[in-house]
C-alpha cells in the first residue's frame, strides 16, 4: 500500500516569479505558502481583484499525473456555486505555468484555529459546531453534483473575514458516476491518515459521501478536543486503529457537549458506511432539531425610531417576535415627502449623460400629499398609515451640477475591490440579461460565464422586482419560469412580497442573494434647486455567493454607508448617497453641502481603521458589460 496524503498546493518561486512580478494578468503580491508540488500567491488579476493563485512548480508538470489532477481540481471548482465552498475564478496555462485562481479568504484555515486552542481542550461547543455545519454544507453541494472530497481536513477547510468555513482543494475530489475517471492505482490509499475512512483503507466497498461524513465527524471530535481521535504514531499504526479500534466518546473528555451531538459524532464514526448517516443534508437536519443551525432571532427595534403611531390591533400582530414586552411604545413609520412640485412632471428625468436610457421608475399615477383630514393608507399594507409631510427640511447645497443617476462604486479594501452598482429610484428590475435589455436595471448572470452558462439559463430575462414604496420594501417574482424562494419559501408569481430587515432571496435554485433594509433618514432634507430626497428605506441586495464582489444599491432617498460599503449607522457611517431629482448624490455624514456622482468622480472619506475597510470610493458610469457575467 501507498500513502497518497495530499501535499500543500503551495510552492516557492519558480523561474521568473518573485513579488510584483507578473504572470500573465496576475500582479503577484506575497507568497503565501510552498510545497512540493507549487507555490500558492495573493496576487490581483487584471480587474483589481486579490486572488489565491496557486502555480504548479515547472519540475513537476512534465508528471501527467500530476497535471491531470491539478487540471481536474480547476475543473470541478468551476463547477461549484456556493458560500461553504472556495469559489475557483479562472484556470488554465499563463507564461508557461500552470495556474488556478480562486477566492482569497483572509480567516486562515480550521487547522491554524484549532491549533490556537491548543490547552484548552477545543473550541466553545457553539463554534465547533457552527464550523462542522458551515463544512456540512459545503459537502451536501459536492454531493448534489455527485462528488466526494475524499481529503477533509481541517487544513482543506478556510475561513473567510467573518469566520464562515469554505471547503478547498479538490485535487483528490472524484465523481460518484460510473463514467468516472480514476487517477489512483488499485491498492493505493487516497487521502491524510488521520481522517480517512476504514472503506478507503481496506478497499471493501466502494466510497461515496459518506467517507466524507466520517472524516468530518473526526475534524468536529478535533475542534471539540483539540485532538484526533486515533492520537499519533506511524502511518500503518493510524490507520488500523481506523479499522479495529472504536473512538473515545467526546463526553469523556467535555462533559458540557450535549448527548445528541455526541451521539451524532460517534454515528458519523461508525466503521461501517452503512451506520453512519447517508448525507450531510441529513446531518445538517439533525443539528438543526438540537437547536444549532437555527435562524438567527428576528430584530428588535427601539420603538423611538418612527414617529407615527401604528392602530392596537396591528401592533400586536403585524411583527409577531419582534415585540417582546407590552411596555413598548408601538412602532411607527416616518411620513412620505413629495416635492411640490416636480420637474418635466416626473421625478426621475427620461435620459441621464452619456445617452444611457434611465427606465421609469414611479408607479403611473404620481402621489400626492394628503389632504387634511384624509388617512392615507400604503399600499402594501391596508393597515399601514401614512403621516402628513415632514415641515422644514433641512437644505442642502449642491455643489455642481449633477451627473450621473445610477453609477458603479469601486470600494478598495485591504482585501481587494468590491463593486457597488448604485441606482437612484424606488424600483429593480433583476434577470439574466444585461442593462441593455429595455426596463433592466440589474443582470444576475452566474460566474465565470463559460462554465456557469447552463446555471445562467435558469434564470429569467426579467426574474424578480424590488420595489419602495411608503415606508415599505417589497419583491416580486415576475412570473419566472424556475421560481424565487423568499426566506425558504417559494413564493407566487406577480404577488408581491414584503420585506423587513433581511431576506434570504434564491433565484433558480442557482443563485442566492441576501436583502437588506436600510434605515430612512430621521428628518427631512432637500437638495437646494433640485428637489427633496424621499424618507424611504433603501435596499441593500448582497450576491451572498456566486459573484460576491458584486452587490446592488436601491436608493430612493438616502442611505447610510459604512464597512465595506454596506448599509450603516452609528460609529460605521462614512459617507451617505442621497438620491434627489432622479440624480445621486454624497456627502460626508453631518456635511451641508452635497456633490454629485460623475464619471471620475473621488469620495474622500477618510483613512482606514480596525473597523473600517473601505479605503476610497471611486465612481464611473455604470457599463453594461460589468454586468454581463
Amino acid at each position: 500500500m501507498t500513502n497518497d496524503q495530499t501535499l500543500p498546493m503551495d510552492c516557492g518561486p519558480g523561474p521568473g516569479t518573485g513579488a510584483g512580478s507578473r504572470l500573465g494578468p496576475y500582479e503577484l503580491l506575497n507568497l503565501l505558502g510552498e510545497g512540493a508540488f507549487g507555490h500558492v500567491w495573493q496576487a490581483r488579476d487584471a480587474g483589481g481583484r486579490m486572488v489565491a493563485l496557486k502555480l504548479l512548480r515547472p519540475e513537476v508538470m512534465g508528471d501527467a499525473d500530476t497535471s491531470r489532477r491539478f487540471e481536474r481540481e480547476a475543473r470541478l471548482g468551476m463547477q461549484l456555486d456556493h458560500p461553504n465552498v472556495v469559489r475557483v475564478f479562472d484556470a488554465g496555462r499563463v507564461d508557461g505555468r500552470l495556474f488556478l485562481a480562486t477566492e482569497f479568504l483572509t480567516g486562515g484555515s480550521v487547522a491554524g484555529l484549532i491549533e490556537s486552542y491548543q490547552g484548552n481542550q477545543g473550541l466553545p461547543v457553539a463554534d465547533a459546531v457552527r464550523i462542522f455545519a458551515d463544512a456540512m454544507r459545503g459537502l451536501q453541494a459536492l454531493a448534489q453534483h455527485g462528488l466526494i472530497h475524499r481529503d477533509v481536513k481541517p487544513a482543506n477547510l478556510l475561513l473567510d473575514a467573518a469566520g464562515v468555513a469554505k471547503v478547498s482543494d479538490f485535487g483528490l475530489a472524484r465523481s460518484t458516476s460510473i463514467d468516472r475517471t480514476r487517477f489512483t492505482a488499485d491498492g493505493a490509499i487516497v487521502g491524510s491518515p488521520a481522517y480517512i475512512a476504514p472503506e478507503q483503507i481496506s478497499g471493501e466497498c466502494e466510497p461515496d459521501i459518506r467517507c466524507d461524513l466520517y472524516a468530518g465527524g473526526i475534524v468536529l471530535f478535533e475542534l471539540l478536543t483539540g485532538r484526533t481521535p486515533f492520537g499519533s504514531g506511524t502511518v500503518l499504526e493510524i490507520l488500523s486503529r481506523h479499522l479495529d479500534v472504536a473512538p473515545p466518546r467526546v463526553r469523556a473528555q467535555r462533559a458540557e457537549v450535549p448527548q445528541q451531538l455526541d451521539a451524532l459524532l460517534d454515528e458519523l464514526l461508525r466503521k461501517s458506511p452503512a451506520k453512519r448517516p447517508a448525507t450531510p443534508a441529513e446531518v445538517l437536519a439533525r443539528l438543526e432539531r438540537m437547536g444549532f443551525c437555527q435562524r438567527a432571532p428576528a430584530t428588535v427595534f427601539p420603538a423611538t425610531v418612527f414617529p407615527v403611531t401604528l392602530p392596537a390591533d396591528v401592533a400586536a400582530t403585524a411583527f409577531p417576535g419582534t415585540i417582546q414586552d407590552a411596555q413598548v411604545k408601538p412602532l411607527a413609520f416616518p411620513a412620505t415627502v413629495f416635492p411640490a412640485t416636480i420637474p418635466g412632471g416626473s421625478l426621475f428625468p427620461t435620459t441621464i449623460p452619456h445617452g444611457n436610457n434611465f427606465p421609469a421608475t414611479l408607479p403611473d399615477s404620481r402621489p400626492t400629499a394628503p389632504s387634511a383630514g384624509a388617512t392615507p393608507r400604503g399600499t402594501l399594507s391596508g393597515a399601514m398609515t401614512i403621516g402628513a409631510p415632514l415641515s422644514q427640511p433641512v437644505e442642502l447645497t449642491p455643489t455642481a451640477a449633477p451627473a450621473l443617476g445610477r453609477a458603479k462604486l469601486a470600494i478598495t479594501g485591504p482585501t481587494g475591490t468590491r463593486w457597488l452598482f448604485v441606482y437612484a429610484g424606488v424600483r429593480l428590475i433583476a434577470g439574466r440579461d444585461g442593462i441593455e435589455h429595455p426596463g433592466q436595471d440589474v443582470c444576475l448572470r452566474c460566474f465565470p460565464a463559460r462554465t456557469m452558462a447552463e446555471s445562467s439559463k435558469r434564470i429569467s430575462a426579467q426574474h424578480i422586482k424590488v420595489e419602495v414604496d411608503a415606508g415599505n420594501v417589497s419583491m416580486t417574482d415576475l412570473g419566472s419560469t424556475s421560481g424565487t424562494i423568499l426566506n425558504g419559501e417559494r413564493i407566487p408569481a406577480k404577488v408581491a412580497q414584503r420585506i423587513c430587515d433581511q431576506a434570504e432571496i434564491r433565484i433558480a435554485d442557482v443563485l442566492d442573494l441576501r436583502a437588506q433594509i436600510g434605515a430612512p433618514p430621521t428628518h427631512a432634507l432637500r437638495v437646494r434647486g433640485i428637489g427633496d430626497v424621499l424618507t424611504q428605506p433603501s435596499v441593500f441586495l448582497d450576491r451572498t455567493g456566486n459573484g460576491a464582489e458584486h452587490a446592488y444599491l436601491l436608493v430612493p432617498g438616502c442611505v447610510s454607508l459604512g464597512r465595506d460599503g454596506m448599509p450603516a449607522s452609528g460609529g460605521d457611517v462614512q459617507v451617505e448617497l442621497l438620491a434627489a431629482g432622479g440624480w445621486l448624490w454624497w456627502r460626508v455624514a453631518g456635511a451641508q453641502a452635497v456633490e454629485p456622482l460623475f464619471d471620475g468622480a473621488v469620495l474622500r472619506i477618510g483613512n482606514s481603521s480596525a473597523h473600517l475597510s473601505v479605503t476610497r470610493i471611486s465612481v464611473t458610469a455604470i457599463d453594461s458589460a460589468d454586468h454581463k457575467g
